[in-house]
């Protein structure tokens, strides 16, 4: 199911919530481009490369936002720098947390995960250019 969320985010496409129900309407519906598969590829390959040793941040919550991450920043080395240290240094009910608990498949759910993950990506840069 991770990687039809997946899909989903690199594609653009709307969603009502990541439930199994809505994930197989969406691609009842939808035909998904080479693109987007492409996009995915290479966004799962940094991932690979971020995490080559096991790492517990690696879930299938947390992948997709990654995912979201990796596409939505030209500066892959610095988001990968970022995960690996967000992956160590997170707090519970910081600004992508606090979106992990209860209901992750709803919409507003994903979409804070997503915008939180990238709300500390831009925090992260910010402080390290200073």
């Amino acid at each position: 199911m991770c990687i039809l969320q997946s899909i989903i985010i690199a594609g653009k496409l709307d969603f009502p919530s990541f439930s199994t129900k809505d994930v197989e309407a969406i691609f009842k519906q939808n035909e998904i481009e080479d693109e987007t598969l492409q996009l995915l590829d290479s966004a799962y390959n940094n991932i690979e490369k971020t995490f080559q040793d096991k790492s517990k941040f690696v879930t299938k919550v947390n992948i997709p936002s990654m995912v979201a991450l990796f596409l939505n920043n030209s500066d892959q080395e610095k988001v990968s720098a970022f995960l690996q240290w967000y992956s160590q240094n997170n707090k519970k009910g910081d600004s992508y947390r606090r979106y992990c608990v209860g209901g992750t498949t709803k919409k507003d759910q994903v979409w804070g995960r997503v915008n939180g993950l990238q709300a500390l990506y831009n925090h992260f840069v910010s402080e390290s250019s200073e």
